[in-house]
Parts: structure tokens; C-alpha cells; sequence
């Protein structure tokens, strides 16, 4: 489940669910999303919203995530399933989280096999629960800011290339005149030999 989840990267900077989680650590609402919804989800709910056709947005989800209680959404994340859902796991999961909703989040992921997020309502800070492993995401600025210092390394990588594909076409150049220039003066001297050659028979003879 984690490694789909990561695989389809729903959380990369600039995709709609890290949008509206980012929306949401900016504002300091805080929230407990749960990607995917279960039979065994269903035993640990009560209450909430059910929502029919609801397309999942950034800013819905920022909306949403204004009321109390978990928001739960598809796990391709298309649609927003429910809102204000009540989550009751067993206390008799472990957790050293701290915190109510970090606690319940890891406590329903590692019961529901789902990948939950926790947004603090304090720190902004996102983590993702997926069982017992917990991702702390960074923040999107920091990423895109390294993304953006690599490819201006490799833009700068590419024009030294450039550079050098340059310089070595000029000495391609100068190295086919220079022998050009040698075969012109070997093709002189040869003749001016072969000159030299039959005067010298003529003169003996």
C-alpha cells in the first residue's frame, strides 16, 4: 500500500493532494485525511458527512478541513468521500506520537492498512502514516528550491558542453587547414626535387 502510494506520488509538490495540504499548514487549520476508505475503516467511524460527487480540489479540501474530524478521500484521489468523519482505533495500537490526531492517525493506519495524513494545526507540520511508517514531508519550497538549483547545474553543465563542442570544431578546423597546408608544402618540395632531379641527369649525360 505504501509503495503504491509513493509509486503514483500524490504528494510531490504541484500535485493536487500536496497542494491542499499545503493549503492547509499554511492556514494552521489542521487535519487528518485517510486515502482510501475500507471495510475496516468503516468498523472505526462514526458520524461525519457522506459526500456524493464530490471532486477532489486543494481548495475543497482546505475548506473541509475546517471542521472537526477526519477527512476521508478515494485512494486515486479523485473524490472526496467523506468530511467531519469521527475516528475511534484501538487504544491498544502502541504510538509514540504525541498529539491526539498524530496518535489517531498513526493508530487508524496501522489498523486499516491505510495511508493517513496528519497536518499539525500548530507547526504545520505533515506527516504521512502508512502502518508503522512515518513520513515527514518537507516543505514543498525546499524541494522545488534544490529541483531548481539542479537544473540551473545542469544548464551550466550544458553550455560548458556547448563550450567545448565549439572549441573542439575550430581545432578540427585549424588541425584540416594546418594539414592541408603540409600536404601543399611536402607536394612543392617533392616536385621542386624531382625538378632538381632531371636537371642533374641532363647535366651528367
Amino acid at each position: 500500500n505504501k509503495r503504491e502510494f509513493m509509486k503514483n506520488n500524490l504528494l510531490i509538490p504541484g500535485e493536487p493532494l500536496r497542494e491542499g495540504v499545503d493549503l492547509i499548514a499554511d492556514k494552521k487549520t489542521g487535519a487528518l485525511i485517510v486515502v482510501g476508505n475500507s471495510s475496516k475503516l468503516e468498523k472505526i467511524s462514526s458520524g461525519g458527512i457522506n459526500l456524493t460527487n464530490c471532486n477532489f480540489t486543494p481548495e475543497m479540501l482546505g475548506e473541509l478541513a475546517k471542521m472537526d474530524g477526519a477527512i476521508i478521500v478515494d485512494k486515486d484521489v479523485n473524490q472526496i468521500l467523506k468530511a467531519n468523519v469521527h475516528l475511534n482505533p484501538s487504544d491498544d495500537i502502541q504510538s509514540t506520537q504525541t498529539g491526539t490526531r498524530h496518535r489517531t492517525a498513526h493508530r487508524v493506519s496501522v489498523e486499516t492498512a491505510l495511508n493517513v495524513i496528519a497536518v499539525s494545526d500548530e507547526s504545520g507540520i505533515i506527516k504521512v502514516f502508512s502502518g508503522n511508517d512515518v513520513n515527514e514531508l518537507e516543505e514543498s519550497s525546499m524541494i522545488l528550491g534544490r529541483v531548481n538549483e539542479s537544473l540551473q547545474s545542469i544548464d551550466r553543465t550544458r553550455r560548458r558542453f556547448d563550450d567545448s563542442v565549439f572549441e573542439l570544431g575550430e581545432l578540427e578546423i585549424e588541425n584540416s587547414i594546418t594539414n592541408q597546408l603540409k600536404n601543399c608544402v611536402f607536394t612543392f618540395f617533392k616536385s621542386r626535387q624531382h625538378y632538381f632531379l632531371k636537371i642533374n641527369n641532363l647535366t651528367n649525360n
